[in-house]
């Protein structure tokens, strides 16, 4: 099988340098078989009732969208941990 997306709903909102952005939560990936068939797999401590749409009619509706997959360089690199410095001449 081969992942071909990632399943995401929207989190929350935050605000980002005065822009206002969305939290994306991962909640699972789209795969498509050697047959042609598709399976999806989920992520099974995402609790789904915590991200009903309350905008909807349906008052249990959960919108899933679809993203194609990160590239390993894509993704966010940890921030850079300082350099421990460690000096030798002690004068005690």
């Amino acid at each position: 099988m081969k992942a071909i997306k990632r399943l995401t709903i929207a989190g929350g909102k935050y605000t980002y340098n005065g822009e206002t952005k969305t939290r994306w939560v991962d909640v699972g990936t789209l795969f498509q078989r050697e047959d042609g068939t598709y399976s999806i797999l989920l992520n099974a401590g995402i609790n789904f009732a915590a991200f009903v749409d309350k905008q909807s009619q349906d008052p249990t509706a959960v919108w899933v969208n679809l993203f194609d997959l990160r590239d390993k360089e894509s993704k966010p690199k940890p921030a850079p941990q300082p350099k421990q410095v460690i000096v030798d001449d002690v004068p005690f």
